[in-house]
């Protein structure tokens, strides 16, 4: 009985475990920089937004300035927001894989605690078939077949092995013979 309540646990442990394992890989974004193109094109406008009439008073060596100090701070609040969301990310992936790999150890010590009583019983399940396919012998008038001989199956009869009488000859036989009284006085 408590081999069975180990063997279910041990399934529910392996179903856990492929749980924990499916929800370290499923269902995370991961925050990017933006691609090369995205970046040239919002370096592009930035240029055009200082090259209009608001800084006409700038010379072109500040509008450098500050196209690279605007840049600048929008790589760096794009690393951090990307680094953040990575990092609780990879902090819950971590901790699934971690429980993953916790609940299939357990899973593994569980079937280590199963193999000793399922081989015990296997081997007696074993033993006791044999010692039934002894006990079960042919009666005494049945021969066994020698081992040079082959059986016969009885299912795949020949008809050069059918009888060579038929029922009625035989009942026809039995009228002609007299009839033998086992009862004599």
């Amino acid at each position: 009985m408590s081999c069975y309540v180990l063997i279910s646990v041990l399934y529910l442990l392996i179903l856990i475990s492929a749980y924990f394992f499916l929800r370290s890989i499923i269902g995370y974004g991961y925050g990017m920089l933006p691609p090369p193109s995205k970046t040239i094109e919002d370096i592009d406008k930035l240029k055009n937004y200082y090259d209009s009439d608001k800084f006409k008073d700038k010379t072109s060596e500040e509008k450098k300035l500050l196209v690279n100090s605007h840049l600048t701070k929008f790589f760096k609040e794009y690393y951090i927001e990307a680094t953040e969301i990575n990092i609780k990310n990879n902090n819950k992936r971590s901790n699934y894989l971690y429980l993953a790999q916790a609940t299939l150890t357990i899973a593994i010590i569980v079937l280590l605690l199963i193999l000793p009583p399922f081989s015990i019983k296997l081997v007696n399940y074993q033993k006791n078939i044999s010692r039934n396919k002894e006990s079960i012998s042919m009666p005494n008038d049945e021969k066994k077949p020698e081992s040079n001989q082959v059986e016969k199956d009885p299912a795949s009869t020949n008809v050069t092995d059918a009888p060579t009488k038929t029922p009625l000859d035989i009942v026809k036989e039995s009228e002609d013979k007299p009839m033998e009284r086992k009862d004599k006085k």
